[in-house]
């Protein structure tokens, strides 16, 4: 049965099954036919109007033909650090000649762009920092934002059908960009039709791109690999590079709010580390650096090149030290914990690594890797001095599977009462009094203490692709 959901309007078709359990049927529209959408049911004539199936759905409505075609295309296919981007415009009739004299409306936006290389996979060419990251640097890519550059502005096209228009920038590029424009118009079949284009900005002749091997946990020395682009991704060789550095400092301050409750109070500083690689790209367009610091924690990254006009070119990315003293992550009022990889996808005989970031300088953490169900599981040690699972990634698992991380902290025999669960929510074994998670400006040694009867424990999942 075919039903209208606006008028009701039933359309029975009988039905005929072969021997598979298949049926095949057509309903001719009717040329009186309402438009809207239709709902597809099967019901059975023994079960009377009652025990129908929904089983899908279509629409009916007018389709006109449109009489017009056009472009909307810049001047040039990639400008670089341009005060203004030039547009051309081209409308035509379907069945030949020029649209002459048509009045036609343009509008254009400036947005971000994620430029992608071939062949460099694994690199950043952007600034990834967060907003504390970038106002520590005092860099400003504008990614955060789409500005309106130009609001339906009319254009008149000539003779030929063609059209040139001139959108001009507030101010320079700051990163990746596209000028997004489309242009309106009135199509002679009644109908209002809009065409789109866009253009490539760049804010240098050249693309810097950063890769660190192990982010998640370095020792000391970290392996930093530049590479310096041109607009069209071929590498440039001798582009002047330089790597700063800086290394982020988070302290946490528990305080008693209204209600006896806690929250955290997080305060962020940075240490300027200077300038820990400088230097000039060889054949390949790459640069080696290896930074080097003897504290631990989160080390910004921010790498800067130059065209041969000094238009500036950055990139940025952050990696983690550890195994060289305690590392802290910033604590949120709410129960989570996060559990980040260190890469989108994995093959077979890799090793998948995983940070960690819980509340609990050390835990028993259940690590369990599922597809469909569990597949295996594991019960391994983690301490803020390295807060990182590592997986051998095996053939069997699949293309899609997922690992669960759920650590535990309590220091006594009453810990064996606590359970595993999914989700990202923490708990408490039962009698567990008022315990909960201690200030994080108490000494260390007192912790035991604290947790021996609460036994919080947390519980995070991250999905992983094997290729």
């Amino acid at each position: 049965m075919i039903r209208h959901e606006g008028s009701g309007d039933e359309f029975r078709q009988p039905l005929s099954w072969d021997s598979r359990g298949v049926a095949t049927s057509q309903w001719k529209i009717p040329p009186s036919v309402k438009r809207g959408n239709y709902q597809i049911e099967l019901r059975n004539p023994a079960n009377g109007e009652g025990g129908g199936v929904t089983t899908g759905s279509f629409g009916v409505s007018d389709f006109r033909l449109p009489v017009f075609s056009g472009s909307v295309q810049g001047v040039s296919g990639r400008l670089v650090a341009p005060k203004e981007v030039p547009l051309a415009l081209g409308l035509a009739f379907l069945n030949g000649g020029a649209a002459k004299g048509a009045k036609v409306e343009v509008s254009a936006t400036l947005r971000p762009r994620w430029p992608e290389y071939k062949g460099y996979d694994g690199f950043t060419f952007l600034v990834g920092f967060d907003e504390q990251g970038r106002s520590a640097f005092a860099v400003d890519d504008g990614r955060e934002r789409e500005k309106l550059l130009s609001n339906r502005q009319p254009v008149t096209l000539d003779q030929v059908g063609a059209g040139k228009v001139v959108i001009p920038l507030q101010a320079k590029v700051k990163g990746p960009s596209e000028l997004y424009a489309e242009m309106t118009f009135a199509d002679p079949n009644g109908e209002i039709q809009t065409l789109h284009g866009s253009v490539e900005l760049s804010p240098s002749g050249v693309v810097a791109g950063i890769h660190v091997k192990d982010w998640a946990s370095v020792k000391e020395d970290g392996s930093v690999e530049v590479v310096v682009l041109d607009t069209q991704g071929q590498p440039v060789k001798d582009a002047p590079v330089k790597v700063s550095a800086k290394r982020r400092i988070d302290y946490s301050h528990r305080k008693r709010i209204v209600g006896g409750f806690y929250a955290y109070e997080n305060h962020t500083e940075f240490a300027d580390l200077g300038a820990v690689c400088q230097g000039r790209t060889d054949t390949r367009g790459k640069f080696l650096c290896q930074p080097r610091t003897t504290d631990p924690g989160n080390i910004y990254l921010l790498v800067e090149t130059s065209d041969k006009d000094g238009n500036i070119a950055l990139a940025g990315t952050s990696y983690w030290v550890s195994g060289i003293g305690d590392l802290w992550f910033t604590a949120g009022n709410q129960d989570r914990i996060d559990v980040i990889p260190e890469k989108r996808s994995y093959a077979p005989g890799e090793i998948a690594r995983l940070q960690v970031r819980t509340p609990f300088r050390e835990a028993t953490a259940l690590v369990s890797v599922e597809a469909g169900g569990i597949i295996e599981t594991q019960v391994m040690p983690l301490s803020r001095f390295k807060p990182v699972i590592e997986l051998p990634v095996k053939g069997e698992w699949g293309r899609t599977c997922s690992s669960r991380c759920s650590p535990c902290a309590a220091a006594s025999s009453r810990s064996s009462g606590i359970r595993f669960s999914s989700g990202a929510g923490a708990s408490r074994s039962p009698g567990s009094g008022n315990g909960g998670i201690p200030c994080s400006r108490q000494p260390w040694s007192t912790w035991p203490n604290r947790l021996s009867d609460s036994g919080w424990r947390r519980s995070k999942w991250v999905s992983m692709r094997s290729s």
